[in-house]
């Protein structure tokens, strides 16, 4: 048993409206391939302070959870019911939050030493997923949804 990362990643139209990047295959969903995040502890302690803690060297998370998007989509909005009493810490980041995090800067761990953020979380969430988000619109006009498990 363990945490795993329930998500969406929407995207603003010019209209206003949030739409899912991905598609509805019957009754189940599919996220856009390099939208995917595997359960990896150090990610979940990067986007909301979940589990993981000495894995980013004290760094504090993103942003500690919001709750849910108040314009949220129908289908992330059905994502978080599937979950229900067993989903928790339901937050929401935009992409200009993701990357507000410079990835390469050289921090300080608490006992003293130096890391770099881009050494501790997977090259493919960075590279990849922040990467993939970008493509779908302006910062402030991409986010992630989420919620966890246990």
């Amino acid at each position: 048993m363990g945490c795993d990362i329930h998500h969406r990643v929407e995207y603003r139209e010019p209209g206003g409206h949030w739409q899912v990047a991905g598609v509805q295959v019957g009754e189940r969903f599919h996220q856009l391939g390099n939208l995917t995040i595997n359960r990896d502890y150090r990610i979940f302690q990067f986007l909301a302070g979940v589990r993981g803690s000495g894995m980013t060297h004290g760094q504090p998370p993103l942003a500690e959870p919001k709750g849910k998007p108040d314009d949220l989509t129908l289908e992330s909005e059905h994502m978080f019911d599937e979950w229900a009493s067993d989903g928790h810490s339901h937050s929401w980041l935009t992409l200009r939050e993701l990357q507000s995090r410079n990835f390469s800067e050289t921090l300080k761990t608490p006992d003293g030493g130096d890391f770099r953020m881009c050494e501790v979380l997977p090259f493919q969430f960075y590279f990849d997923f922040i990467y993939t988000m970008a493509e779908l619109g302006k910062p402030d006009d991409v986010r992630l949804v989420f919620c966890f498990d246990n």
